[in-house]
């Protein structure tokens, strides 16, 4: 079974809880920022702004995914635990916690750090696999890079919230390193609120072993794990397929290099659309297309697809493919 794709937080909020199918992808979401302290008896704080944790506080967070395209999901768990792949904790979640494309729940962590990740399941109680997993810290009084940490992708043209804390300075720089080496700058000067975001650029090569920094005067922190950057993958048809009108095509590309639970597929003839194939397919990483028989004999066709909810992530078959 593919694992789950990657899980994000996308709201530091302040108790504890203690098969073979294919869901596809938990998309990528981004934190957006904590909403306050909890102590330990479980107080919830409620202000929406970057609130200092003491020691013997934790936090609360808000974790989002978009909703599997599989359509006999039931629901998810979203699991935790003090150590990667080492989950001590599950909460258990209808398809209530769903609105439109995406779903959330809420969990209070105490001070530490903590790996997150989360699962489907259909109505016969079969499960996905896990999720890419997602690293957390809560409690910290240190300057902080929040996100990105943890074994995540990121996606060009994609969007992501860059989430730090405890930074004195004003101003604060971003940038993207690989390999520990600086390779882009993000943003210079950007207002410490604690949040920054960023739209993956096209002209970052695909790859592992990239982190961010955040950096003040006297300040710096990056993310603990490296994440790997995917550009958008169109597979099939390959360069110099030949395809039959009248007969069913399979158009395959990889779900994980795609943001959101839907695609565009578009028909291609040097770099003009003819045709719209699929206006909003589900992101599975395949449809199956019947050439149409009015569609004119070339040999200059490709395919292209785009995220349906970000049309800055997409990408083309590799060369051109005939129809005839």
């Amino acid at each position: 079974m593919d694992n789950l794709a990657i899980l994000n937080v996308i709201d530091r909020v302040g108790q504890d809880v203690g098969p073979e199918r294919n869901y596809d992808f938990v998309k990528p979401r981004t934190i957006l920022n904590r909403r306050g302290p909890w102590g330990l008896a479980g107080l919830l704080g409620q202000a929406l702004l970057l609130v200092v944790a003491g020691s013997a506080m934790g936090e609360s967070f808000r974790f989002q995914w978009d909703r599997s395209p599989e359509p006999d999901v039931a629901g998810y768990i979203l699991y935790w635990g003090s150590e990667p792949r080492q989950y001590h904790y599950h909460l258990p979640l209808g398809t209530e916690a769903c609105q439109g494309n995406s779903c959330t729940a809420e969990v209070d962590l105490e001070p530490g750090h903590w790996y997150v990740a989360v699962t489907a399941f259909d109505q016969q109680a079969n499960e996905s696999d896990f999720s890419q997993e997602l690293h957390v810290i809560s409690g910290s009084l240190e300057p902080t890079l929040v996100y990105p940490n943890g074994t995540i992708t990121w996606i060009r043209g994609c969007s992501y919230d860059i989430l730090w804390e405890n930074f004195s300075d004003p101003k604060l720089t971003l940038e993207l390193l690989k390999d520990g080496v600086p390779a882009r700058k993000i943003a210079k000067g950007t207002k410490n609120d604690g949040v920054f975001s960023w739209v993956v650029s096209k002209k970052v090569q695909p790859g592992e072993g990239y982190s961010v920094r955040v950096s003040g005067k006297q300040e710096a922190d990056s993310s603990e794990e490296e994440f790997r950057i995917v550009a958008p993958t169109v597979i099939s048809p390959a360069k110099g397929t030949l395809l039959e009108k009248a007969n069913p095509q399979s158009i395959i590309w990889d779900p994980e290099t795609f943001c959101g639970p839907e695609v565009e597929i578009s028909l291609l003839k040097g770099t003009r659309q003819v045709l719209s194939i699929a206006p909003s397919a589900p992101n599975t990483g395949y449809y199956q297309w019947e050439v149409p028989p009015e569609l004119k004999p070339s040999s200059r066709y490709r395919i292209k697809i785009a995220a349906s909810w970000n049309k800055g992530c997409f990408g083309y078959s590799e060369g051109y493919f005939a129809a005839q």
